[in-house]
């Protein structure tokens, strides 16, 4: 009873040349005639009566094809499709850069700050020192002296993974002073994660009468150094 809307089905399809149109038009187009053919039942006509008088209500397949082509026009219906695919990959690309800015920010935050020396501890001042410099949040952590004359810095820093700003390498330093002389000798440093991460600075032969340390920050955008951040030693007062 039914093979008559088969082939009514079929002819109309084929007349759409959006192929990945056809199969939601067959769907919809079957729905509606068992919606008909249901309501040509309720009238007491019978079953086959009802079945091909579905098919003649549907109207000509030839004619009715066209115009749903007309209506899925490939180039719309491939439009469509392209933007589809972008509106994936756009998605797919965000949801995969959130994932990877989560993993830095957790890399960043669990990552362990070793000490710098493993002589005596002369002295070690805890601070809850926070700076701004240009996109970045510095804090400075403690620093640690040794008695084999290594001085630690240990901070953290924090750019905004959502800011418009360009992404530069952030560098932090610092430099020790004994009465307003100098006594820099870097032991290097380093710092993990990209947006929160945890660093330290290492500075070695500094004398046990250091009495100021000053820390500077850039991030590599050409207008120098910000800071200093100054600081007496080995009180651990900021200086104004």
């Amino acid at each position: 009873m039914r093979e008559p809307w088969e082939r009514y089905l079929n002819d109309v399809v084929s007349h759409v040349r959006f192929a990945f149109d056809r199969r939601k038009i067959r769907q919809e187009l079957a729905e509606h005639m068992e919606d008909l053919y249901e309501d040509l039942l309720s009238q007491d006509i019978d079953e086959k009566q009802a079945a091909e008088l579905t098919v003649d209500y549907m109207g000509d397949s030839e004619e009715l094809g066209k115009e749903l082509d007309k209506a899925h026009h490939p180039v719309l219906g491939y439009v469509w499709l392209i933007l589809g695919i972008l509106c994936i990959v756009v998605a797919a690309k965000t949801a995969f850069g959130l994932l990877d800015t989560g993993v830095s920010i957790a890399k960043g935050y669990f990552a362990e700050v070793r000490q710098a020396s493993y002589s005596e501890v002369v002295y070690m001042i805890p601070l809850d020192i926070e700076k701004e410099v240009y996109s970045y949040t510095i804090y400075i952590d403690k620093i640690v002296y040794y008695e084999d004359g290594m001085m630690e810095v240990d901070y953290a820093t924090w750019r905004n993974p959502f800011s418009r700003d360009e992404y530069w390498t952030f560098e932090i330093n610092a430099c020790p002073y004994v009465n307003g002389t100098p006594c820099y000798d870097s032991a290097g440093s380093y710092k993990d994660g990209r947006f929160y991460g945890k660093g330290q600075i290492k500075l070695k032969n500094v004398p046990e009468e250091a009495d100021r340390l000053q820390i500077w920050g850039n991030a590599d955008l050409g207008r120098g150094w910000a800071g200093p951040i100054d600081i007496s030693l080995p009180d651990g007062q900021v200086m104004e």
